[in-house]
């Protein structure tokens, strides 16, 4: 995650946190004072943030914390310990109302599999949860790279839990997909899908907590999205918008997807969730 602006309009906030546990910490990895406080360890240092929770936020790592080789302030490789004093500390943006730019994972362990081939690419087939119109499908190139991969379509019905349709009048331009494609789901901004939010992080090892989790099923992490948008080697930047995005096919190799979040579990905000009307 990048930081993207302050709703306050603030400039970024940094400060040197100790942290601790066992993983290492990705550069623009969010962090918090996580879980149940059961370690003196816990009680005194931030870690990896829930993936599938994100509470008590504190902020987004700015440099990566190495476990294997990062120096403690005793000037050795050394875990954090509250008995002792040694401590690890990694710079963290603070800001509780940043708003971070998050890219979509394409990781194979967030994609999610089309169990059913569509001609055009007008249909992806898999378990969904219901409500998700005004949503985004992404086939990516990670299952197959001769079916449906670059597809982008904005959903314009999503009335089972077995199916999603783009939108009929924009979803000319795809390619027919296959049984081995796989895609994730971009959210629309300010969706969600069960109270307190429905993004989650990735937890693949290669993007832990950097990167965005676009499910097909209902997620449960405090993550708001403000605005997303989609870039490929002969795209620049741009928001997803049905009319210039919806039913094309994009470059499946250099294709990204983002979303700017606000992380709203944070603890300089009562670490409280942002609840919109769910039906």
């Amino acid at each position: 995650m990048q930081f993207h602006y302050d709703l306050t309009q603030a400039e970024p906030i940094i400060r040197d946190c100790p942290v601790c546990g066992t993983s290492d910490i990705l550069k623009g990895a969010v962090v918090s004072l996580e879980g149940a406080i059961t370690t003196a360890a816990y009680r005194w240092a931030l870690q990896n943030t829930n993936p599938a929770e994100l509470s008590n936020v504190v902020g987004v790592a700015q440099e990566l914390y190495d476990y294997s080789a990062h120096i403690s302030n005793s000037g050795a490789n050394a875990a954090t310990s509250a008995a002792t004093g040694v401590c690890n500390y990694i710079k963290v943006c603070i800001n509780p109302m940043a708003v971070w730019l998050a890219e979509y994972s394409q990781h194979a362990d967030n994609d999610t599999v089309n169990t059913s081939g569509s001609s055009g690419g007008k249909v992806i087939t898999a378990t969904f949860t219901t409500d998700r119109e005004g949503d985004w499908v992404y086939v990516t190139n990670v299952g197959s790279t001769i079916g449906g991969a670059g597809n982008l379509f904005m959903i314009g019905e999503s009335t089972s839990t077995t199916s999603v349709t783009a939108a009929t009048s924009y979803d000319d331009y795809m390619k027919t997909t296959n049984t081995s494609d796989t895609f994730i789901v971009v959210y629309n901004p300010y969706s969600a899908l069960a109270a307190g939010g429905s993004i989650d992080l990735s937890a693949a090892t290669s993007d832990a907590g950097v990167a965005l989790k676009g499910a097909a099923t209902t997620g449960a992490g405090a993550i708001v999205a403000v605005q997303s948008y989609v870039t490929d080697k002969a795209t620049p930047m741009q928001v997803l918008r049905v009319e210039a995005c919806s039913g094309k096919n994009y470059d499946a190799a250099t294709c990204k997807l983002y979303s700017d979040v606000h992380l709203s579990d944070h603890l300089l905000l009562g670490a409280s969730v942002s609840n919109r009307i769910i039906n």
